[in-house]
């Protein structure tokens, strides 16, 4: 995304725009006054054929964990609340000439969206499967590193595709 913006929640200033992004910086560091019930959103300007959901991100890999992972309540943002659902996406041969096959395992239902996204971050291809198993067929892309993001109710899973 070209731009994005985040807010912070305390339980003592309630939502705060913190920063928006315009530029190619992906991450900023926040001194928060107070972390009482401190949350985080993160926002992005989606197109029309796009829809959100609204989780709350936990950072495992800090040094503390204000409480477990969980959908965030977004009330008084104006956004719905979606339910998470569970996949995991495998796919194989990898890497290949540019055929593979895509394997959806877990408990998500209803149709799968998808991105084919080349090294730069630009969106190469898009489509939806209904099917749990598919094959891909990217021959028409040249040899290099892509990304498959697979998406089912606003959870996406992400697979790195190497083409020879």
């Amino acid at each position: 995304y070209s731009s994005w913006s985040c807010w912070r929640y305390t339980t003592t200033n309630g939502f705060e725009l913190i920063w928006t992004n315009s530029s190619n910086v992906f991450s900023y560091t926040d001194t928060p006054p107070s972390t009482q019930g401190l949350d985080y959103v993160i926002g992005f300007p989606l197109g029309t054929t796009c829809s959100s959901s609204l989780l709350k991100a936990q950072d495992y890999n800090g040094t503390r964990s204000n409480r477990s992972a969980g959908i965030f309540d977004g009330s008084g943002l104006g956004l719905q609340e979606n339910e998470a659902t569970d996949f995991d996406v495998v796919v194989f041969p990898n890497p290949s000439a540019g055929n593979f096959q895509v394997r959806l395992t877990g408990t998500a239902n209803g149709a799968f969206d998808y991105q084919i996204i080349d090294i730069t971050g630009k969106v190469i291809q898009t489509g939806s499967e209904s099917q749990r198993n598919f094959d891909m067929d990217l021959t028409n892309l040249e040899s290099g590193i892509y990304y498959l993001n697979m998406i089912n109710n606003g959870v996406v899973k992400t697979n790195k595709l190497i083409i020879q």
